[in-house]
């Protein structure tokens, strides 16, 4: 590619963008790409698309996705990312795709990128180059701790199911939880966020993730995701989907991409729904339905989806994630046709799907930095159970003395 405005083949180059390239992009997303529009300009094709490709979204992204972005460019202008920027500048990309409109549409290229970067054998060499461009690492805010609450239904149980088994050897298992009308999980639970929530107030830094509607809803200083205020965005997306596979005349990977570029007017939200209220949060609900596998039919994959997505996207100070019994299996075909038939719950399927997603939520809370002063709580009042992790609790063991879930909660926060 020749440097300049524009290439001989009449390529737009990074150097030629302008004010103007970004009319279309979303008033918070315009403003910030026409503020690094010099630092922009200076970019390799592949690394300048990958950056476009997150600020076309700044509009969607929470407040700790845009700190990393605004962090990776500040790094960009500084000696550290040099080798990432000549290992960028190494990606030989086809006339036929730089003649595409990158700029309007950043993610469709880097779609399209990737499967060439994959059949020209430069995939690796472009997985070197972006690994490059992780955040610096952080404490997060306020020399806070985390701490992520796992709350089990009663009603999920299966007979001589472990539960806790892969948890045990990080923490202690309580089993003789004494929970009382006043001082059940949930509640005890519900407060601490709430508390928490208070005096260290963050946009989207405390959570509440529950697989149906929540025992009681929490006060606005908390971000709140249930199964239930989306089913008519599920049943839409379904619609959407059974469509699409009935016709024909899509396959797996074209249905795959529509629904990573789903907005919520696509699946029913008017700007008077209560659901677009928050229009971030109303994304980040299209987001977890369309790229979630069964989040669309299986309420305790939505809450472990969700539970993931909030972790690895917001970087919550607190979070509360409460399993419920999802539906039993049944053909897709009933799914998209939305028939009437009551497929009735599964508690013991639900329940061996909480206690991996409970593991598999462990295992991304301490991928997160601070994990070290995490604290993770996980109960099953059912089974009159409690397992907890963090700084001070020993590892591998048990105890059977009776013990309140407000008391567990006081030993982790």
């Amino acid at each position: 590619m020749i440097a300049g405005d524009v290439s001989a083949a009449g390529e737009r180059t990074p150097s030629s963008l302008r004010v103007s390239d970004f009319g279309i992009y979303a008033p918070s997303a315009r403003s910030f790409a026409v503020a690094q529009l010099s630092m922009l300009r200076t970019l390799p094709l592949v690394l300048c698309v990958l950056v476009l490709k997150q600020i076309v979204r700044f509009d969607s992204l929470f407040p700790a996705e845009r700190e990393d972005l605004s962090q990776m460019l500040l790094m960009l202008g500084t000696q550290r990312l040099t080798s990432a920027i000549s290992d960028f500048k190494r990606i030989v990309l086809s006339a036929e795709l730089r003649h595409r409109d990158w700029i309007a549409k950043p993610s469709e290229f880097v779609e399209q990128m990737t499967v060439e970067l994959w059949s020209s054998g430069q995939i690796d060499g472009f997985r070197h180059a972006a690994a490059q461009l992780a955040p610096p690492v952080e404490l997060p805010p306020h020399g806070v701790s985390r701490l992520v609450v796992v709350d089990f239904d009663s009603r999920l149980e299966k007979p001589n199911f472990v539960l806790f088994r892969r948890l045990l050897q990080h923490g202690t298992l309580f089993t003789n939880l004494t929970p009382s009308p006043d001082d059940d999980p949930f509640t005890a639970s519900l407060k601490i966020l709430e508390d928490r929530a208070k005096w260290q107030p963050g946009s989207y830094s405390h959570w509440l993730i529950c697989g149906d509607s929540p025992p009681r809803r929490p006060s606005s200083a908390v971000s709140a995701v249930d199964y239930n205020s989306v089913e008519p965005m599920r049943h839409s997306l379904l619609g959407l989907m059974g469509a699409a596979v009935t016709s024909g005349t899509s396959g797996p990977e074209a249905l795959g991409s529509a629904m990573m570029h789903l907005g919520p007017e696509a699946l029913g939200i008017t700007p008077s729904d209560p659901l677009a209220a928050d229009p971030l949060l109303a994304q980040f609900f299209v987001d977890l339905l369309a790229e979630g596998s069964g989040t669309q039919i299986y309420s305790t994959t939505f809450v472990q989806w969700a539970a993931r997505e909030v972790l690895r996207r917001a970087r919550p100070t607190t979070a509360l994630i409460r399993f419920t019994a999802r539906v039993r299996q049944r053909p897709m075909n009933q799914q998209w046709l939305k028939t009437n038939t009551e497929p009735g719950f599964d508690f013991a399927g639900s329940l061996v799907d909480a206690d991996m997603a409970a593991y598999y939520t462990w295992i991304n809370l301490m991928r997160l930095t601070g994990a070290d002063y995490a604290h993770f709580v996980a109960f099953h009042s059912g089974r009159r159970q409690a397992f907890a992790s963090g700084p001070g609790l020993p590892r591998g063991t048990s105890s059977d003395q009776a013990i309140s879930p407000s008391t567990v909660l006081s030993l982790s926060s």
